[in-house]
């Protein structure tokens, strides 16, 4: 992340060398601005509007990975969680582990689910969902606890993916944006009297 705002601020302290460009061609503008949202609008002079690209960009960025991190904290806590207070396996006579009855819970839930005998796949959510498995908590009410902890780390890692599709929407955005904006820039008309007394219109385009 720190590298990522180091670059922003030192691609937006050499935005002043770029300004002012007029007359792009548009392709260039769509391609500049495809990658990196509103370089092909302050290339072709249009300031305002690239900075307001540049700024979704590095919001979306920041946004992204605060979330990314927050998804990964919340996802580390709840394994940490369920490994501590989920019985996998053991030697306490008193109580029988998940893997000791495996084979039978197999036979139960089958229908349910595929459950797994190692701590792959989907085990981590299994075990916050079946009711034949609460009885390997330490308490029944953890299970509904552990639950919780894993729709909060989804919810998370969904809200990262949002700003993921931010950020590719102010892409391509932004490129049809500067190619629209410099077409009509570089789009001319021109007239005049010929030699025979007619008038002649001509288009010039800037590709």
């Amino acid at each position: 992340m720190k590298r990522v705002i180091s670059f922003l601020l030192i691609f937006f302290s050499l935005l002043p060398a770029l300004r002012g460009r007029e007359g792009i061609s548009p392709f260039k503008a769509f391609f500049y601005s495809l990658a990196l949202p509103g370089l092909g609008q302050y290339m072709d002079g249009k300031q305002l509007k690239g900075e307001a690209f540049l700024l979704t960009e590095a919001a979306g960025i920041g946004l992204m990975l605060y979330f990314s991190y927050r998804s990964e904290l919340a996802v580390d806590r709840y394994i940490s969680y369920a490994d501590t207070h989920f019985y996998y396996e053991g030697d306490d006579p008193e109580r029988k582990s998940y893997t000791e009855m495996w084979e039978y819970l197999r036979e139960r839930v089958y229908a349910k689910a595929n459950l797994p005998y190692k701590k792959e796949g989907e085990y981590y959510e299994l075990i916050g969902k079946l009711s034949e498995l609460n009885q390997f908590w330490d308490e029944s009410w953890q299970q509904g606890y552990y639950y919780d902890m894993r729709q909060d780390a989804n919810s998370l890692y969904k809200t990262k993916n949002a700003f993921v599709a931010v950020i590719i929407a102010n892409h391509v955005i932004s490129a049809i944006d500067a190619f629209i904006g410099a077409s009509h820039a570089n789009f001319g008309l021109s007239g005049g009297v010929n030699e025979n007394g007619g008038y002649e219109v001509g288009v010039e385009v800037k590709l």
